[in-house]
């Protein structure tokens, strides 16, 4: 059993390097054209909005009025690129005045354009 989750855990290890590499701005800009679909997922808010479309993308330096914490691979005064995106989206904002992915299947929410930073591109 030991063994099995030792697997486990190494994959994982495997596939958070792989997406480091993914994300990395010099392999991901060729290929972020309009129309494109990308997977988008928040890993530190444990949201996952699913399919998104590409829409334009931007490089921007971006000013923190929040806690570094909370925004994922983004550091003050250094150029991000910033994607827009397409995403089906809850028509309602939870506590935290947060979007939430909406239900497809529910046909509950709208399209919206929700700006993201490469960090949160799987």
């Amino acid at each position: 059993m030991k063994s099995y989750f030792d697997i486990l855990t190494k994959i994982n290890e495997c596939w958070g390097t792989i997406n480091r590499i993914f994300q990395r701005e010099e392999n991901v800009l060729p290929f972020l054209i309009p129309g494109r679909l990308i997977w988008v997922k928040d890993d530190y808010n444990k949201v996952d909005y699913g399919w998104g479309i590409v829409v334009n993308f931007t490089k921007k330096v971006i000013n923190l009025k929040q806690p570094k914490r909370q925004i994922d691979n983004v550091e003050n005064g250094k150029p991000q690129v910033i994607i827009d995106v397409l995403l089906y989206l809850d028509k309602k904002i939870n506590s935290w005045n947060q979007i939430q992915p909406g239900n497809p299947l529910g046909r509950d929410g709208i399209l919206g354009i929700v700006p993201i930073t490469l960090g949160t591109v799987s």
